[in-house]
């Protein structure tokens, strides 16, 4: 508990072992429940994570987002914070951005990574994508944020109950932050340091940045959909 706030941290993995320990190592006391969704993992993922004290949750479903979701499900706390389970994240901020989330009034804090502080954190290309894909969400949904694809926030779970999200894949990231904003939810960032990850990457970048900027038009569309079926309605 952190300021009379319940806390639960959900971390998604996929064959994380030489990650998830420092991961876990490093969350502040202040988390009630910290929560592993394994997605599958043929490593010793789940058993370190349960060793180090970690609810660990089994999603068969493949997906990043799928993980996240099915994680979302066992919250109970009056705030969710994520993190990856690569070390990438400095999950001991985590404090900090509650201090951010309620000193700004805020529904949601998203971290921003930019500018690195370490550019090695980060390949040229993955940085260039980021960018292109954070001004095509700023554009498409008229949203204002810096780091569209950030892993790690911290929010109000009873939000929740107002998102849709539908993504299974690596495109929840963007799509939790436009529906935060777009139903008018208090949104900020709070700059975060990025470290090297820890284990080799799963990322097809191309592939991946392919994908979530179909998702992005997609959603558009479905955003007008809805916006023109309320209209009829009235």
């Amino acid at each position: 508990m952190y300021k009379n706030k319940t806390i639960s941290l959900v971390i998604p993995c996929l064959n994380e072992e030489k990650g998830i320990h420092q991961v876990l190592s490093r969350i502040p006391p202040c988390i009630d429940t910290t929560i592993v969704v394994d997605n599958g993992s043929t490593d010793q993922t789940a058993a370190i994570a349960s060793s180090l004290g970690a609810q660990v949750i089994s999603e068969t479903k493949k997906g990043y987002g799928r993980a996240y979701r099915t994680g979302f499900e066992y919250c109970k706390t009056d705030i969710i914070a994520t993190t990856d389970g690569d070390g990438t994240y400095p999950v001991e901020l985590i404090p900090d951005m509650i201090d951010y989330l309620l000193e700004q009034g805020a529904d949601f804090v998203s971290g921003n990574r930019f500018p690195l502080e370490n550019e090695n954190a980060m390949p040229s290309h993955l940085v260039c994508g980021n960018k292109v894909i954070t001004l095509i969400i700023c554009r498409t949904f008229g949203v204002k944020i810096q780091d569209g694809l950030s892993g790690m926030w911290i929010f109000c779970r009873r939000i929740l109950d107002q998102l849709v999200l539908k993504s299974n894949r690596w495109s929840l990231s963007q799509e939790i932050k436009i529906e935060t904003q777009m139903h008018g939810l208090p949104f900020r960032e709070f700059h975060i340091p990025y470290t090297p990850r820890i284990g080799m990457t799963k990322l097809g970048p191309v592939s991946v940045g392919l994908e979530n900027m179909a998702y992005l038009f997609w959603h558009k569309i479905q955003w007008m959909t809805n916006i023109r079926k309320s209209t009829h309605d009235q």
